[in-house]
């Protein structure tokens, strides 16, 4: 859709660096000031529930009937997604981390990250 050119683009917030946004994106509920929290970057959802809840509708739901949980790091860009009712999951393991590109060369990153 165009959005891998922009570092940082919302729909509800404006990048600190180049001063972009917040935008209408092309998604349900990512209109300008819609009733979802969209950004992306590079291209690529960011790394929070909101975001990545545009492209797995399974996420969306964390908190009511979803099989998933997404645990945000605060020290870095990435989230793990996990089973809800795993006890084990955790930013380490038991999950799949996704971190979302932060610079133009540079790729998303998925990796399965095993139970001990």
């Amino acid at each position: 859709v165009g959005l891998e050119h922009y570092p940082y683009i919302s729909n509800k917030h404006t990048d600190a660096g180049s001063g972009k946004g917040p935008e209408s994106l092309p998604f349900p509920g990512c209109n300008l000031n819609g009733s979802k929290s969209c950004t992306f970057r590079y291209g690529y959802p960011d790394a929070d529930e909101t975001s990545l809840a545009v492209l797995v509708a399974e996420l969306d739901n964390q908190y009511g009937t979803s099989d998933w949980k997404v645990t945000q790091s605060q020290e870095k860009i990435e989230v793990v997604i996990s089973a809800r009712d795993d006890k084990n999951s955790s930013l380490t393991q038991c999950g799949i981390l996704y971190a979302p590109p932060t610079t133009s060369n540079e790729s998303y990153k998925l990796e399965i990250l095993p139970c001990p």
